[in-house]
């Protein structure tokens, strides 16, 4: 676990490790030290995304342990940026406000749309897959680049999305507050 602080806000990246894949252990303690001030924002960062959070209706493959969310849920002020599950930014539900707040950082490479969604992604090793002909045929994923310029001000939140590859917006800013 890494901590730094830009511009008098701490920075909390929780790494992935292979040999606990999916949790970060001693995040809880480490947090309990760090002692985050709850009048402002404070950012963490690890690579799987939050069980139970972004896309769990969707059956959504390879979020973390389920151990992370319980700790950041003592956490209102926390902004939770995660990957893993190279979805489009163009999906507003990319920002999951529940308790906390939990970003989806998308990708710059392979970015599909999701699950249950026309041209969304068929999961090949999920055999029985039984979404695999409800939908259209799944769009070049290769093609996409999706990135995020994040901006704060006050406990108003702006997420400009693009597409790096082509420079060009995937779609509108995605405007909310951070207040609980």
């Amino acid at each position: 676990i890494r901590h730094v602080k830009v511009r008098g806000y701490a920075f909390v990246l929780g790494n992935f490790m292979r040999e606990c894949p999916g949790t970060t252990p001693g995040l809880a303690d480490f947090l309990a030290k760090l002692d985050p001030d709850p009048k402002k924002p404070f950012f963490y960062s690890q690579h799987r995304w939050i069980c139970g959070t972004y896309l769990a209706d969707e059956e959504m493959w390879g979020g973390d342990s389920g151990k992370n969310g319980p700790v950041l849920t003592k956490y209102p002020n926390v902004v939770a940026f995660t990957g893993h599950t190279h979805y489009m930014l163009t999906d507003d539900r990319i920002v999951w406000q529940d308790g906390y707040t939990q970003i989806n950082a998308g990708s710059l490479l392979n970015a599909p749309c999701g699950r249950q969604r026309e041209n969304g992604i068929d999961i090949s090793w999920y055999k029985n897959d039984y979404m695999r002909d409800t939908q259209m045929k799944s769009l070049n994923a290769h093609q996409g680049h999706h990135g995020m310029v994040f901006s704060l001000k006050g406990d108003s939140a702006v997420i400009e999305r693009r597409d790096f590859g082509c420079d060009l917006p995937v779609g509108p800013d995605l405007v909310f507050s951070l207040s609980s």
